[in-house]
């Protein structure tokens, strides 16, 4: 199970996919919270060169957070380079 949470093999990974410290963030686009909290995991990765930061959709909210993860997902699976900005944006 651990090795699915930290190392699976469709997962979007910010910082340094080798890093040796990883953070594993539960997130839905709906989240105002996440939404919040994105400015201190992006200063957590630009301050930390070994941290490997793991990023899980989590669509609980409503039918739009859903909708919107599997877009997340279409983004990462035809444009990988282009999920952080997606991300950001979102």
């Amino acid at each position: 199970m651990q090795d699915q949470l930290f190392n699976s093999k469709n997962q979007v990974v910010l910082g340094n996919p080798d890093g040796a410290v990883t953070l594993v963030e539960f997130f839905d686009y709906n989240c105002g919270y996440c939404r919040r909290a994105y400015p201190d995991m992006m200063a957590l990765i630009d301050n930390n060169p070994d941290l490997k930061m793991v990023l899980k959709e989590f669509p609980i909210l409503s039918e739009g957070s859903v909708q919107a993860a599997r877009i997340a997902v279409a983004v990462d699976a035809v444009a990988p380079d282009s999920y952080s900005d997606f991300h950001r944006e979102m």
